[in-house]
């Protein structure tokens, strides 16, 4: 019995890698019967939202990267890069808290569905939980 050559084992990896690729390939046609193409036409066009600007929240220094509504709409938390996580007053537009944050890199935030709590997390590789 002869001995495999490194070149024939690439080669019959490559048929398997390949075989492999053709199945998913499949699994996701059949499972995928619609595309965007066949509903971009019966979508109903954004020009016809009629939005509305309702104030601007100011007071982060950096980015800000989310933002999350309380379970009663009356309240906004927002997670920005400038280490701050901020509570706002959405109906008078005003700040209720500030929270110094161990981390500038916050990617993350939202309200529990009680709304006495705000969980935020990030690239710091940990969950934080503030209770109001």
């Amino acid at each position: 019995m002869e001995k495999e050559s490194i070149q024939d084992r690439i080669r019959k990896c490559q048929l398997e890698i390949n075989e492999l690729k053709n199945n998913v390939k499949e699994n996701l046609q059949a499972t995928n019967d619609k595309t965007i193409d066949d509903y971009k036409d019966k979508a109903a066009p954004i020009t016809d939202m009629k939005l509305k600007n309702r104030g601007k929240l100011t007071g982060h220094l950096a980015k800000i990267y989310s933002v999350s509504w309380s379970s009663d709409n009356r309240q906004v938390v927002s997670a920005s890069q400038d280490g701050k996580l901020i509570v706002w007053n959405a109906l008078k537009k005003l700040k209720s808290h500030v929270i110094p944050l161990q981390s500038h890199w916050v990617m993350t935030c939202a309200y529990s569905n009680s709304g006495s709590f705000v969980a935020f997390g990030g690239l710091g590789f940990l969950l934080f939980v503030y209770k109001f």
